[in-house]
């Protein structure tokens, strides 16, 4: 009886292991089914031709090219000074308005003179005396009335009291304080009835045409520099518009701390767009090179190994268009062109835009630029 429970018992164990490998087998083809299914799909995909990447393009040309060196620069003025006084006075009187231009020899502030005028007045009147007793002495003496000594004492009473005058007349003369130069005079450091020490700040005085442009360059292009180049200036404020001067002085010497040479280039600047002081950039243009293959600057990859390009070419049984990438050697830019120096030829048509999508061989098709 005991043997023929234990076979009973096992059936029911074997059939339940039976059942479950049945449904793992179902489980797991269902699920290479649907494996099976999405690869069949992605290899049916892949084995389709794939468009071609749009891009934008643009022949590479031969152009006149005037090379420039780059600098960054600051304007000065030709003429600049602080406004300032010789002589301690009370300003009794400001003759100018901040933010004024001015003249050269406009009065722009005026020092009382009231204790200098009558010191003047006395000055003078002992010149008279002086100036009569000379002559007295000199009559006397063509009558031999009187000695040699006595004229010469005369003539030096005269020119002290000579000197005296000319001395007021000159104090008198810097109470009135004028304009050096013609200019721009900046904001008044003054009021009306302060006391001025000699030496004290008025204001800034500033000639704004022409202005200088000084900046540096590399010694190693010292040979491509010389006086009276062109230089074009353009600044923060505009940089659209540009300012053309000439080069009008060179140092002596290059720098021992930086190994550069200072350059001072003379810019008319006559409607007072720029003032001095303002930072600027300087192109000095080089002698004009022929034939130069230029480019847009999207149309080169820079990158840290070397730039390149992506140069289009045809096929002509199937007039399938292809970008190969080339290295190219590139020079100066400027106006939103590149200078290329090897690597490309006139007439070759370039990728311009799109080159993020493309790998060497891509097939491409070509859109109008936006």
């Amino acid at each position: 009886m005991n043997a023929t429970r234990k076979k009973t018992s096992k059936k029911p164990l074997i059939k339940r292991f039976i059942l479950t490998g049945i449904a793992v087998l179902i489980v797991l083809g269902g699920i290479f089914g649907v494996w099976a299914y999405h690869l069949q799909k992605m290899i049916h995909k892949f084995s389709q031709p794939q468009p071609p990447t749009t891009v934008t393009a643009v022949k590479a040309e031969a152009q006149n090219w005037t090379p420039k060196l780059h600098a960054v620069g600051s304007l000065a003025a030709v003429n600049g000074v602080d406004v300032t006084t010789q002589v301690a006075g009370q300003v009794t009187a400001i003759l100018f308005t901040s933010d004024e231009r001015v003249k050269q020899g406009q009065p722009l502030v005026q020092l009382d003179t009231s204790t200098w005028v009558p010191q003047l007045d006395s000055a003078k009147a002992s010149l008279t005396l002086s100036q009569l007793n000379y002559q007295r002495q000199l009559d006397l003496k063509a009558q031999n009335a009187t000695p040699e000594s006595s004229v010469d004492s005369a003539r030096a009473t005269l020119e002290q009291d000579q000197a005296s005058v000319a001395k007021l007349q000159a104090t008198l003369q810097q109470m009135t304080i004028e304009a050096p130069f013609t200019g721009k005079i900046g904001i008044r450091q003054i009021n009306l009835g302060q006391y001025l020490q000699p030496g004290a700040n008025i204001a800034s005085l500033q000639s704004q045409d022409p202005l200088y442009v000084n900046f540096e360059i590399p010694g190693t292009q010292l040979s491509e520099v010389h006086l009276n180049q062109t230089v074009e200036v353009t600044s923060e404020s505009d940089p659209h518009q540009v300012f053309t001067g000439k080069v009008t002085a060179m140092d002596s010497a290059i720098s021992s701390d930086t190994r550069s040479l200072s350059i001072q280039a003379t810019l008319p600047n006559p409607q007072h767009q720029l003032i001095p002081g303002m930072f600027v950039t300087v192109d000095v243009l080089l002698p004009q090179a022929d034939d130069i293959v230029t480019l847009p600057e999207t149309a080169v990859n820079y990158t840290l190994y070397g730039n390149s390009v992506y140069v289009i070419s045809k096929d002509e049984k199937t007039g399938q268009l292809t970008a190969s990438e080339e290295p190219v050697i590139v020079g100066n830019s400027r106006n939103g062109k590149t200078q290329i120096l090897q690597g490309l030829k006139v007439g070759e048509e370039v990728v311009t835009t799109g080159q993020m999508k493309l790998f060497n061989g891509a097939h491409v098709a070509i859109v109008p630029a936006p």
